[in-house]
């Protein structure tokens, strides 16, 4: 978190966050937080997408972690990561022997 050391952020700053993604981001998040100023105290809060999403329209959190872009005229998002995801599979699973194998969007939705 990056804020002018000449006017620290007084105050909470409410982040909120998909419970699957806390274990995974605060590890790096941790040292950012601790240079912060004591004016400025981070609240974590956990929830699904559409709550954060909603929560921030309603002015209840100050920012969000998605896991998904989202397409609203009154956000404003941008992406944080490029992180690669791997799918497991069963060695018995007739998809097990191919090198690779493509998915189409639309099958997962």
């Amino acid at each position: 978190m990056a804020h002018n050391a000449q006017q620290p952020l007084p105050g909470n700053f409410r982040l909120g966050d998909f419970p699957t993604l806390a274990s995974y981001i605060l590890p790096d998040l941790a040292p950012l937080i601790k240079d912060e100023p004591p004016e400025l105290r981070l609240i974590l809060i956990e929830e699904k997408t559409d709550t954060l999403v909603q929560q921030l329209k309603d002015g209840k959190i100050d920012a969000a972690l998605l896991a998904a872009p989202i397409k609203d005229g009154f956000l404003e998002s941008t992406a944080l990561f490029d992180d690669a995801f791997e799918l497991a599979i069963s060695s018995q699973h007739p998809l097990s022997n191919k090198l690779s194998f493509y998915i189409k969007r639309a099958q997962v939705l």
